[in-house]
C-alpha cells in the first residue's frame, strides 16, 4: 500500500505552521534489535497512554516487534491506529517517494512527511506526537552517508513548523571503519540528544557524557575491526573460553564490558567507572597491580596485562585482563579481552 497521502488529504490535514520549541531529536545507537525495540517501546508507550500519537517509520521486522512490545506494556497499537493515533509505515517505501538521484529532495520531503506529522497531531487532538525513524539508517547502510546527514537536517527543518519529537536509530555495526568518524560526528551534531548502544545506560546520565560514550563506542568498534583484519593485535582478540571483550577510555576512566565479560565479573553490562571496577577486586595488592598497569598505559606502554581476584559465593576466582593501548586522534583507548582463568591458576 502506498504511503503517499492524496492531494485531498494533504489539504484537509494542512494547518498553520507552529514553531516547535520543544523538539527533541534523539539518536539511538544499538547492537541488538531487542535493545532497540525495548528502548523505542519506552519512548512510544507513554505518548499513546497519554492520548498522544506515534508515527513509526521502520522496517517490517521492527514494526512487528514494536507492536508486540507496546502490547506487552499495555498499549494496543491496533486500537490507537483505528483512533488515528498510531501510524506504522514502511521506511524504505516512504524514503523512495522523496529521493531523487540518491539524494533527499527537500520539497518532496516536506510535502510527503509533513502531512503525516500533521495527521498524527490531529489524531492526538493536539497532544504529544512522537516519531521513530529508520530511513536515515537505510541510507547509511546503502553507503549514501552524506544523504543520511542531509536527511537528518531536513528533519530538523521540518520541526520548525510541525509539533513532534523524533528518535532516529542506527546499528552501531554500521560505524566499523575509522573513516566513518567525520560523518559520525556530523550525524551526532544534528541531534539534541545522543544515546549510546547497550554497553552504556541511555537514561540518567549527563548528555555530554552519553555523547562522549557514543563517540568512544564508534572509535572502539572501528579500531577492533581494523585490528581483526590485520596482524597486529589479532592475538589480543583470540577467542578464549569464558572470555569477553572490554574497552576503556583512559581520559574518562570509563570501562565498557561485553555481556560475556560483565557476566564473568558479575556486574551489569554497562559502563563502569574505575573506582567501581576496583571495588570488584578482593585484594588491595590486585588493585595496586591494576593501577600500576594503567599508569604504564598512560605513559605509553602498549601492552596491558594483569590479573586480579574477585569473590564469588565465598570462593575466589582469578580474572585475567589484557589489552592494547591506542591513541586515536589524541584520545587514549585500551581494547582487550577479560577471561576467567581460575582453573588454570
Amino acid at each position: 500500500m502506498s504511503t503517499r497521502l492524496s492531494v485531498r488529504q494533504r489539504h484537509t490535514s494542512a494547518a498553520q505552521p507552529v514553531v516547535n520549541n520543544h523538539f527533541h531529536h534523539t539518536i539511538q545507537f544499538y547492537e541488538r534489535d531487542i535493545f532497540l525495540i525495548e528502548t523505542i517501546g519506552r519512548y512510544v508507550h507513554p505518548a499513546l497512554v497519554a492520548g498522544g500519537s506515534a508515527l513509526v517509520l521502520a522496517i517490517k521486522p521492527h514494526r512487528d516487534m514494536l507492536a508486540l512490545e507496546l502490547m506487552a506494556r499495555g498499549s494496543d497499537p491496533k486500537i490507537a491506529a483505528e483512533q488515528g493515533r498510531y501510524f506504522a509505515l514502511d521506511a524504505a517505501e516512504l524514503l523512495s517517494e522523496f529521493m531523487i538521484d540518491g539524494w533527499p529532495d527537500e520539497a518532496l520531503f516536506k510535502n510527503i512527511v509533513g502531512p503525516w506529522i500533521r495527521r498524527a497531531y490531529e489524531g492526538a487532538r493536539r497532544r504529544r506526537v512522537v516519531a521513530f525513524g529508520e530511513m536515515v539508517a537505510l541510507l547509511w547502510a546503502e553507503g549514501k552517508r552524506d544523504a543520511a546527514v542531509q536527511l537528518e537536517r531536513l528533519w530538523n527543518e521540518l520541526a520548525r513548523a510541525e509539533l513532534f519529537s523524533l528518535v532516529c536509530a542506527y546499528p552501531l555495526l554500521g560505524f566499523d571503519r575509522e573513516e566513518h568518524a567525520r560523518l559520525f560526528f556530523n550525524i551526532c551534531g544534528e541531534h539534541s540528544h545522543v544515546n549510546p548502544a547497550e554497553g552504556y545506560p541511555a537514561q540518567g546520565a549527563e548528555g555530554r557524557c552519553r555523547r562522549n560514550v557514543a563517540r568512544w563506542q564508534q572509535k572502539a568498534r572501528a579500531l577492533k575491526n581494523d585490528m581483526r583484519q590485520s596482524g597486529p593485535g589479532r592475538a589480543v582478540f583470540e577467542p578464549t573460553p569464558r572470555a569477553g571483550t572490554w574497552e576503556m577510555d583512559l581520559n574518562e576512566e570509563l570501562f565498557s564490558f561485553s555481556s560475556q565479560a560483565a557476566g564473568i565479573l558479575g556486574v551489569q553490562p554497562q559502563a563502569l567507572r574505575l573506582t567501581e571496577l576496583l571495588q570488584c577486586m578482593g585484594y588491595s595488592g590486585d588493585r595496586d597491580a591494576f593501577l600500576e598497569a594503567l599508569h604504564g598505559a598512560r605513559k605509553g606502554t602498549k601492552l596491558f596485562v594483569t590479573e586480579f581476584r574477585i569473590a564469588d559465593s565465598g570462593q575466589s576466582r582469578v580474572i585475567s585482563i589484557r589489552g592494547r593501548t591506542f591513541y586515536n586522534g589524541g584520545q587514549p583507548l585500551i581494547l582487550g579481552v577479560l577471561s576467567d582463568i581460575t582453573s588454570a591458576a
